[in-house]
């Protein structure tokens, strides 16, 4: 399990919490005053995780443009 796994199973988690906080028998029901740390909790995994995306991204889209340019020198 790599950390963009790592954050999208805690989100999964905090939301599943945040959804289910009025049924019985759920975290949130019984502790009411861990809401907003939850809520904060589930802000800062889902900022990390769109980080990792983008570097992602970013990476793809350099690696392809290497990529090209080694395909250009090659040409040549």
């Amino acid at each position: 399990m790599d950390r963009k796994d790592y954050l999208q199973d805690l989100i999964d988690h905090y939301e599943e919490h945040l959804k289910n906080k009025n049924t019985k028998g759920w975290f949130l029901n019984n502790m009411k005053d861990f809401e907003p740390f939850i809520q904060e909790e589930l802000f800062k995994c889902k900022q990390e995780l769109a980080a990792i995306q983008e570097s992602d991204f970013e990476g793809m889209i350099m690696a392809r443009q290497g990529a090209s340019v080694l395909e250009d020198m090659k040409k040549n």
